[in-house]
């Protein structure tokens, strides 16, 4: 993935944002370890049936969104 930055949303809605470790891309790896991070910060924001959803934990993708970030899409 190119670029030098990267916002992530995650099932929270609350973006976080990665500067690209090599400076120009993302390797897969980079992009893995930005989207665990992200989870790691808004994870503990959602709520589902009265707790944190930890039901959502099937890694389906990531779309664009028209603003430029990147929203995760989790299945369950």
């Amino acid at each position: 993935l190119r670029g030098e930055s990267l916002t992530l949303r995650s099932e929270a809605g609350t973006p976080v944002e990665h500067a690209a470790p090599h400076g120009a891309c993302f390797t897969v790896r980079d992009l893995t370890n930005a989207i665990v991070e992200t989870e790691r910060q808004t994870r503990g924001d959602t709520e589902w049936f009265g707790g944190i959803d930890v039901h959502h934990v099937y890694f389906e993708g990531i779309d664009r969104e028209d603003d430029g970030s990147w929203s995760i899409s989790w299945g369950s």
